[in-house]
């Protein structure tokens, strides 16, 4: 077995996460940019391989100024990276931590172009969570991104505990695994 540890239903996860450990720096400003911020790149892109299924998760939690705009999600390719299919779920809110959101916003996203994730807004936090599948046609990198339709003015903020995961689950084919007996 290569004396690897199994989990306990015997499939081991090939994970790459990004976890910000402290607030990442928001442009304030219109217009795409790296979802952890200017001072965190080193932490902004994944590599991603040719042919290959991904889970991609992630939670945002978004601090700006209170102009309104909107907010939305997109993911850069590069190094040769192409996709064949990105289908992916968002659910967004605006609450403060330890307060409590009465109404948000959902949609489906499907590919990799930047999408509008609410209608505008001057609340000054936005939490922003997404999980889906992505299958590569080519390997490369890719850097999730986020946009606001004006400057929200401020200091914009990617807060520490925001995080980004790609789990490889197979080949592009990849339809099923278990390590459970059926």
């Amino acid at each position: 077995d290569g004396g690897s540890p199994a989990s306990p239903s015997g499939v081991l996860e090939d994970l790459q996460i990004s976890v910000l450990q402290s607030d990442g720096t928001l442009s304030a400003a219109s217009g795409v940019q790296t979802w952890c911020g200017t001072n965190q790149t080193g932490q902004d892109v994944f590599t991603l391989a040719a042919n290959t299924t991904y889970r991609v998760r992630g939670q945002y939690i978004i601090n700006t100024g209170a102009t309104t705009h909107t907010t939305a999600m997109a993911w850069a390719l590069a190094g040769g990276a192409s996709v064949a299919s990105v289908e992916y779920l968002v659910m967004l809110w605006n609450a403060a931590a330890n307060a409590i959101a009465t109404a948000h916003s959902s949609t489906h996203v499907s590919g990799v172009a930047s999408k509008v994730l609410n209608a505008t807004s001057t609340a000054v936090y936005t939490i922003i969570q997404f999980e889906g599948i992505f299958v590569t046609t080519n390997g490369g990198t890719i850097t999730p991104q986020i946009n606001f339709s004006a400057n929200p003015t401020g200091t914009n903020l990617m807060k520490r505990g925001s995080w980004v995961s790609f789990s490889k689950l197979g080949a592009d084919t990849f339809t099923k695994a278990s390590g459970w007996a059926e």
